[in-house]
């Protein structure tokens, strides 16, 4: 069996499993925020190495904020905005120190440009870097903590 199949294979499981009320909700949330991670990250896996390409939705290519739509779509079946900006405003704000797997994380990497990515706990968070394509990174990276902005909260 070839790795995209194997990829493939664990996706859809994990698609599977999402129907068995494993993620939080707004309204109730599991409490399991490991589970929620390693739901977060089997999705990862799928994309992992996926190269960046700014207005790219596909394995070909993706930027950062289609990538966290993608995500969120297939594992919460929630529609995020399609721009960094315009998912910046959505759900409620939350505080670093405050932060769940599934938060939204943003940074401000230029003068008008922003990024978003996913947080896996840990200090972790998932996204398409334009030098690596979809990637893991940590908020403690000297980059990324001086370009961190702010998190934001989706009800799924």
């Amino acid at each position: 069996m070839n790795r995209r199949l194997k990829l493939l294979s664990v996706f859809i499981v994990s698609l599977i499993l999402a129907g068995c009320g494993t993620f939080r909700t707004a309204s109730a949330p599991s409490g399991d925020w490991t589970s929620e991670s390693s739901h977060i990250m089997s999705v990862y896996r799928v994309w992992q190495g996926t190269p960046y390409q700014w207005g790219g939705r596909s394995r070909k290519g993706i930027d950062c904020s289609a990538f966290t739509q993608r995500v969120f779509s297939d594992l919460y079946r929630t529609q995020l905005a399609r721009t960094t900006d315009q998912q910046s405003k959505q759900g409620r704000a939350v505080q670093s120190g405050e932060l769940m797997p599934g938060d939204l994380v943003f940074f401000k990497t230029g003068w008008q440009s922003r990024h978003v990515g996913i947080y896996i706990g840990q200090g972790d968070f998932i996204h398409a870097s334009q030098s690596k394509g979809v990637t893991r990174s940590s908020l403690n990276n000297p980059y990324w903590s001086k370009r961190y902005w702010m998190s934001r909260r989706i009800d799924r």
